[in-house]
């Protein structure tokens, strides 16, 4: 059996050298990742220039207050409006939470169901049993009138 022998500082610099193509190949790799999110961020950026612009000019020049959250909502929700596609919407997470709760039969309010009557008034369909509603004595087909 012929056994071959490597010296400490061979193998030393074999480690070493190891760890220096590691390190030169991660760094690569993340600058790469970073050039192509950095790259996405100023097609992001001049995508949306337009609206920025307009942000920049209510800032500027809008007196008053107003909640910015809100506006932001808003244009969110008129920028899904804009695809013309009827089964797309834009919800707050309030407005989110509120859909989920009733999915999930999770309802808040007086327990009486309103709908509206031909002649165009609002009447009650449905009181839930134990309800506020219930205990205040509405019933099926009152009308409300104030």
């Amino acid at each position: 059996m012929n056994k071959k022998t490597v010296s400490l500082s061979t193998a030393i610099m074999l480690m070493l050298l190891v760890a220096v193509i590691a390190v030169i190949v991660t760094t690569l790799t993340t600058a790469e990742r970073f050039n192509r999110r950095l790259g996405n961020l100023n097609d992001l950026e001049n995508k949306y220039a337009r609206l920025k612009e307009v942000a920049d000019i209510v800032d500027k020049y809008y007196v008053g207050e107003f909640e910015e959250k809100t506006a932001v909502d808003y244009a969110l929700a008129g920028y899904v409006e804009g695809l013309g596609d009827r089964w797309s919407g834009y919800y707050t997470a309030e407005q989110t939470k509120m859909i989920n709760d009733r999915s999930a039969n999770s309802y808040f309010g007086i327990g009486a169901t309103v709908g509206a009557t031909e002649s165009g008034e609002y009447e009650i369909v449905s009181v839930d049993k134990n309800s506020g509603a219930h205990k205040a004595g509405l019933a099926i087909k009152d009308i409300i009138t104030a």
